[in-house]
């Protein structure tokens, strides 16, 4: 039966993350655990496994259409490209189900009042507050555009139809949204469109719930980081220990204000830790998740693209409805791809700007114990180097030379690639140049082309077999990847562990110690990437 736990009452305006928003999606009680249950369960997460069910019964679909259309080039694209946005979905979804309690502790913490130096400028949060909810606002009206226009199209194009060739007998239905072939006939299908058309338009409403859902909390979580830093920075930029000592001649009362100010200057450095506490808690859910969704949007892309010039070369107007949905699908995963990247980017730069403000503040005039602290606090943040960021595979160390004495144009090589294949300094996989294993996934899909163009079957042994190298390389590389920058998150956090300590309490000999290790591990900086490319 159902029962609904007594929720104990939190001022919700004081969050900067769009509540309400939150709660008419259904994203705030899927988090909350106080939502009400059934038989002991979260409703809406047992809601959201139905959800999840259903993409994945989505996702046989459109395998299945992959084997059965598998001689059409255009179909297998397409349910390609449907088949990896239902799956960045359920990866999504099931993130949220998985890790909603340490999301839901760490919404608790974007209040506006949650920070404990009372002399922040809390108006720089209320901004913050108010750029949250502006643009949760935006990537609703981003997934709900692409909804609408996936969503109508069916409905304005009645002139052309999806051709099934079944034991030399030709079906042809009406145009429909996802791509579903159900196991009926032409005449059937058509005679009841409407039914099946529910039936996909429900569909695609789940897949961007899910992904809708995901990218609110995301973009909104990130935001909160960014001014909740800009106000710490400049709270720290602001903080004049000298005018208070200045205005308090007698010795007493001096010697009490400067004690009172070193536990306000000490107060923003507790703030600075929790705030990058935090971060480091929801980065290390979101990141496996942006990292795929940018190489996975990046493909949708590319097959979205592919899929619109070859309807322009059948004969569809770049203007018909068919095209122009995929335009906007283009838009939106680019649009989307351009928003992830800048916040990400918008709030590493955010947190280096930390310390020009601690450099910034009037600190000339302070006593020897203010300038003390001041200079381990710089120190602490120039070590700890908490990133979102490209963290892949690593390269020898290449020696520079003179390349201009080359009569080969060896920036064009560069840029073509060519040059990284040819040398034998590029980085590497346990010793395989990782130019040469993208190129070997490259010629395989483009025998993959070549052989269907020839009137070879894209599931005859030629060609399957060119399709196990694609997947083989493809995960090799992906799989080491992931696994080596898991290693390296992991070493990346023994300095985050040294920084989240309470040192501002501690002896000058216990401060340096500490700030010696945390120099050490950064110099022994052991890694296994291709670059170090912030998103």
């Amino acid at each position: 039966m159902a029962t609904r736990t007594k929720m104990i009452s939190m001022n919700e305006d004081s969050l900067m993350i769009n509540t309400r928003l939150m709660k008419l999606t259904g994203l705030y009680q899927l988090l909350d655990s106080r939502t009400t249950k059934i038989f002991g369960h979260n409703m809406l997460k047992c809601m959201s496994l139905v959800q999840l069910s259903t993409m994945l019964i989505v996702m046989a679909i459109f395998t299945a259409n992959l084997y059965y259309f598998s001689d059409d080039i255009n179909a297998v694209m397409q349910y390609s490209m449907l088949f990896t946005c239902d799956v960045l979905s359920f990866l999504k979804l099931y993130v949220t189900i998985v890790k909603s309690d340490t999301i839901w502790n760490c919404i608790h913490m974007t209040s506006i009042d949650d920070l404990s130096y009372k002399y922040h400028n809390r108006s720089i949060l209320k901004n913050g507050q108010l750029k949250s909810k502006s643009y949760s606002i935006l990537i609703m009206f981003m997934w709900m555009n692409l909804i609408i226009s996936w969503g109508l199209a069916p409905l304005f194009v009645t002139n052309y139809f999806f051709e099934a060739q079944v034991e030399n007998k030709i079906y042809r239905y009406r145009f429909y949204i996802l791509g579903f072939i159900f196991p009926v006939t032409d005449q059937f299908y058509n005679d009841n469109f409407m039914i099946y058309y529910y039936i996909e338009f429900a569909c695609l409403i789940i897949w961007c719930h899910s992904t809708m859902n995901f990218d609110v909390l995301l973009l909104s979580m990130n935001i909160t980081f960014k001014y909740q830093l800009k106000t710490i920075a400049n709270s720290f930029s602001t903080f004049n220990i000298a005018h208070y000592i200045k205005n308090n001649p007698t010795k007493y009362v001096k010697h009490h204000k400067e004690s009172e100010l070193i536990f306000d200057f000490k107060s923003i450095i507790y703030d600075q830790q929790r705030v990058i506490e935090n971060m480091r808690n929801i980065y290390r859910i979101f990141q496996p998740v942006v990292l795929t969704q940018l190489a996975s949007e990046s493909i949708i892309i590319i097959l979205l693209s592919c899929i619109i010039m070859m309807n322009y070369f059948n004969g569809i107007s770049l203007l018909s409805a068919m095209n122009l949905r995929l335009f906007a699908a283009v838009l939106t995963f680019t649009f989307h791809i351009y928003v992830i990247c800048y916040l990400f980017d918008d709030v590493n730069r955010q947190k280096d700007s930390i310390n020009f403000a601690l450099y910034s503040h009037d600190w000339t005039q302070s006593n020897a114990q203010h300038k003390i602290l001041l200079l381990h606090t710089m120190r602490m943040n120039n070590a700890e180097n908490l990133r979102l960021q490209y963290k892949m595979v690593t390269t020898t160390k290449i020696v520079p030379k003179n390349e201009d004495n080359l009569m080969i144009d060896t920036g064009l090589m560069k840029i073509t690639g060519l040059y990284y294949v040819l040398d034998s300094r590029s980085p590497k996989i346990f010793g395989h140049n990782v130019f040469k294993c993208m190129s070997v996934v490259g010629i395989s899909i483009l025998l993959l082309l070549t052989n269907y163009f020839n009137s070879i079957s894209l599931i005859s042994a030629m060609n399957l077999r060119l399709f196990a190298a694609v997947l083989t390389f493809t995960f090799h590389i992906y799989v080491i990847c992931y696994l080596f920058d898991d290693v390296n998150q992991q070493k990346d956090s023994i300095n985050f562990a040294l920084y989240s300590s309470d040192w501002t309490q501690s002896h000058a000999q216990h401060k340096n110690l500490l700030l010696h290790a945390m120099r050490m591990n950064n110099a022994e900086n052991l890694r296994l990437q291709v670059t170090r490319k912030r998103i």
